[in-house]
């Protein structure tokens, strides 16, 4: 609103803001309730007015929420408090600058990691800034802001990173070594058809058709502060069919029938969740004790280390390397810097090249010398 200058210098009159009302009718009612104030004297102009940076942001994390994914909301929580609200949270929202930004991401930049060595990546300190930058073009929408000044200021340029993938003798090695484990279709299922970790621990066996040789994408099992919970997929491509070669196929049937004898022997302490992949009493696995117990299996079997999500790479790259063709490969699934191997059911090639690989990966496994199976991977 605009209110007359009353400050014994200016004249005229100036513009005061307020923002983090959720509706406007609340919007109106703090408006009447500023002019009251002001006509009695209780409120001068000259005041600070309008909400902070780190005001506004707490409140726009809460109003934006039902627009987005709860993992992506735990993210922006933790960015927000973590790297923006520390350097940028006591300016006034109409007094940010492009300044206050560029110094801000340098100060990021050489902001040392929690757990790691070495300072913020460029991927992490570009997230921040398509954070704040989304963030302040809702001020602007909602006039707090007269222009984005995210806008006036250049990303950091990210780093050119070699993609970790292993080589088809590592995925062999891999496949040999975890042959007694069981987990084996799991791991196997993550390098035959690059399903993502949540889609994996979120599968169930309604979602399964051994006998047709395919399965659906139709939920995902993620975490959200630490809590399970089930979520939709990624992306709209992400829900998907998925053909499965035989081999993968038999890898399933007898990891239900080792599930099976694992429910007998369990009896009344058996939990019937219907997930695929789950630990000795039933319960679903959760996806960071999926990525645990992968470090641990990397480790022990003497592999480069890689990412479970580079497993989705790998696929990828095999799928290539197998002969089939790039578009076929990018029609299915596509992440921004590689693409994943998830051949719809319509599509048989892929599958029977996956059937080669594997029968590749067990020819190969007597001829690997010091070849130890891993059997005693519990969850």
């Amino acid at each position: 609103m605009w209110i007359p200058a009353n400050d014994g210098a200016a004249r005229g009159r100036r513009q005061v803001a307020r923002g983090g009302y959720r509706t406007k009718w609340d919007a109106l009612a703090a408006e009447r309730r500023f002019l009251i104030e002001l006509e009695d004297g209780a409120m001068t102009p000259t005041e600070p007015v309008g909400p902070t940076v780190g005001e506004f942001l707490v409140e726009w994390l809460v109003s934006s929420e039902p627009t987005r994914r709860p993992t992506t909301s735990v993210s922006y929580e933790r960015c927000v408090r973590d790297h923006v609200i520390p350097h940028l949270g006591a300016v006034r929202l109409r007094d940010l600058a492009p300044e206050h930004v560029r110094s801000w991401q340098a100060v990021l930049l050489r902001k040392p990691r929690r757990f790691r060595h070495g300072p913020l990546s460029t991927t992490t300190v570009r997230y921040c800034h398509r954070l704040l930058r989304r963030a302040l073009q809702d001020a602007l929408r909602w006039d707090l802001v007269d222009r984005n000044v995210c806008d006036a200021v250049v990303a950091p340029r990210r780093a050119d990173t070699e993609m970790s993938v292993w080589s088809p003798p590592d995925v062999r090695r891999f496949l040999a070594f975890v042959a007694g484990d069981r987990l084996a279709a799991m791991w196997r299922l993550f390098l035959v058809t690059g399903m993502r970790r949540g889609e994996v621990a979120g599968l169930r066996w309604i979602d399964v058709d051994l006998e047709a040789g395919q399965l659906s994408v139709q939920h995902t099992r993620v975490l959200v502060y630490s809590a399970p919970r089930i979520s939709e997929p990624k992306t709209k491509r992400s829900r998907r069919a998925i053909a499965l070669d035989a081999g993968t196929v038999a890898a399933l049937r007898a990891h239900r029938e080792r599930q099976d004898t694992e429910r007998d022997y369990a009896q009344d302490v058996w939990i019937e969740s219907g997930y695929v992949f789950v630990k000795e009493d039933g319960n679903p696995l959760d996806p960071d004790r999926i990525s645990h117990l992968f470090r641990v299996t990397v480790n022990a079997a003497g592999l480069p280390k890689i990412r479970l999500h580079d497993m989705r790479h790998t696929a990828a790259s095999l799928a290539l390397a197998m002969g089939i063709h790039p578009k076929v490969v990018s029609s299915v699934s596509v992440t921004r810097r590689s693409r994943s191997l998830s051949t719809p059911t319509a599509t048989s090639r892929p599958a029977c090249k996956r059937t080669r690989l594997r029968a590749s990966a067990r020819s190969s496994t007597s001829s690997t010398p010091g070849l130890t199976r891993r059997s005693d991977a519990r969850t």
